[in-house]
């Protein structure tokens, strides 16, 4: 079924490695266990009187498929591969439909909270950096008087920061108000944090964790259905950002949700109007914008399918601009 993506039926395979194994056209989602019984979620994509390709570019032979990390644990893992991006006429500013290979890559299941973001900017303060804290605290632009820290949503009492008596701003929900520097600040901290390479995720790595190989217009499948993402048209009242749990359905074939609703997210990389190589890489690269990707509560379903692109300042601070997690994986 096309809307959820959900096949009829399923079919085991022999254990690995496996040869010349006959399938009909279509998309499949393949769950590779390995001896502990961890999942790896492997989607295909077969053309009429094709064949699944695991070369990568450049390459001679297939690269073998790296099962899901040790350390993923409630991460989604998206493992190295060819996927379709772009190429959807209906999604703003898609780029021309190509096949591009992207590296393993972690993807956190969820976009960054209110509450996340809480601990970051109070660890700042804890070590005496309260500048920083002050300065990467959510807040709406400049401020009417143009001061240097305008208020921050994050209201701050004796040099500690909290939450606000509003539920835009729950410990669950998604935190915004937020421009790239404080979000590529909030990886590092966590990376440190953590001992792993988490970052801002490409835009192209953003695109197949939420298209998976076969170019899905949503995350759920190719159906636009409102009601199963946080957006404009998905529920009775006025649109408002939920926590991040509230709308299952926004769940991609790998297990990443809210990429098509709630809020968007930042990405690591510039904003370029022409098509780049067939090969995904990781590097910030140049020009005055980034990366924007994803749906949101405040716009309509086109605005939300997942080849839709979106340029923002650096300096941007919006309500419903956020921003996720990733890390590469070595030999992914």
């Amino acid at each position: 079924d096309r809307r959820r993506r959900r096949a009829p039926e399923g079919r085991e395979l022999r254990p690995t490695p496996l040869y010349e194994v006959a399938l009909r056209r279509g998309s499949y989602l393949v769950h590779l266990l390995d001896a502990a019984g961890s999942v790896t979620r492997y989607p295909i994509a077969l053309p009429r009187g094709g064949h699944w390709d695991g070369v990568p570019p450049g390459g001679h032979a297939t690269t073998p498929i790296r099962l899901r990390p040790a350390d993923a644990g409630d991460d989604c893992y998206i493992p190295a591969g060819w996927f379709l991006s772009g190429g959807d006429p209906l999604a703003p500013d898609s780029l021309p439909a190509t096949r591009r290979w992207a590296d393993g890559f972690v993807m956190a299941r969820f976009p960054v909270t209110c509450g996340a973001y809480l601990d970051f900017l109070n660890a700042l303060a804890t070590v005496g950096d309260l500048e920083s804290a002050r300065r990467f605290a959510p807040h709406e632009g400049r401020g009417a008087s143009g001061q240097e820290h305008p208020p921050s949503a994050f209201p701050e009492v004796g040099g500690r920061f909290t939450l606000p008596d509003d539920a835009r701003f729950r410990p669950d929900v998604p935190v915004t108000l937020v421009d790239h520097p404080s979000a590529l600040a909030y990886a590092a901290w966590w990376a440190e944090r953590t001992g792993l390479p988490w970052r801002l995720p490409h835009a192209f790595e953003w695109e197949k964790a939420a298209r998976g190989v076969d170019g899905s217009h949503f995350p759920w499948g190719d159906y636009e259905e409102p009601t199963y993402a946080n957006m404009l048209k998905a529920h009775a009242g006025p649109p408002v950002r939920t926590p991040i749990d509230q709308f299952p359905a926004d769940e991609s074939i790998y297990g990443v949700r809210g990429l098509a609703g709630n809020v968007r997210d930042w990405c690591l990389d510039a904003y370029e109007r022409s098509s780049p190589g067939v090969r995904v890489i990781i590097a910030p690269g140049s020009g005055p914008r980034r990366n924007v990707r994803g749906g949101a509560f405040s716009v309509e379903a086109p605005h939300c399918r997942g080849a839709a692109r979106f340029g923002g300042l650096p300096t941007e601070r919006l309500g419903s601009l956020g921003f996720r997690l990733a890390r590469s994986v070595d030999g992914g």
